[in-house]
């Protein structure tokens, strides 16, 4: 079961940024479902589309595909479309399996006496 990666960024501009990446089975797909960022100088986590986005009536007239878009547009503008990108490369890497290796199992020897 995959849950979600969390990428830790820091902006040019001193921001922290905090990118969580989710793998949608669906569309067989890497997406960014949250963002958060902490400005420079400051200690609290701000999270993007949170209350005060949801709680706004067009908001919720719009469709699940308009929210999404909304959604991705404020972390664009929060972050950076590259940053974005770098996050999700980040993920996929993290995600990739590791290479078996022979001395980590110590299999030099007969199991043919166990299948």
């Amino acid at each position: 079961m995959f849950h979600h990666i969390t990428i830790n960024k820091v902006l040019t501009n001193g921001t922290k940024a905090e990118i969580r990446v989710e793998y949608e089975e669906r569309n067989s797909q890497f997406k960014i479902k949250g963002v958060g960022i902490i400005p420079k100088g400051k200690r609290k986590m701000q999270y993007i589309g949170d209350n005060r986005m949801t709680d706004n009536y067009s908001y919720r007239c719009l469709s699940t595909e308009d929210r999404e878009k909304v959604e991705f547009k404020s972390y664009v503008e929060a972050v950076g479309i590259n940053v974005l990108n770098e996050a999700l490369n980040e993920a996929w890497e993290k995600s990739k399996p590791k290479p078996i290796d022979n001395s980590i199992f110590d299999i030099d020897f007969d199991v043919s006496n166990f299948i």
